[in-house]
């Protein structure tokens, strides 16, 4: 197994996903908090689904994901109807 790290206790291949989370986190669990693991699992879905299908990001010249990269959307999108809810 090798470690994805390009040198020990350097996180810089880790920016582009910390940011996700932290989008997630900011965006929508602070402002959205849910009752039960359900709610925000699909809560969560919808805000990745919005995220990737209907807002633009300036990191790709202010395009939506699924413009630029149309497969790999189309992939996760079947991912997630067919993720099973966590118990």
């Amino acid at each position: 197994m090798r470690v994805s790290m390009d040198g020990r206790g350097r996180c810089k291949d880790n920016i582009w996903i910390e940011r996700f989370w932290k989008t997630i986190k900011y965006e929508y669990i602070y402002l959205h908090p849910e009752d039960n693991g359900t709610d925000l699992f699909f809560g969560v879905k919808r805000f990745i689904e919005d995220y990737n299908n209907h807002r633009r990001h300036q990191g790709i010249g202010h395009e939506m994901p699924c413009r630029l990269y149309p497969g790999n959307i189309t992939q996760t999108k079947i991912e997630l109807k067919t993720a099973k809810v966590p118990v």
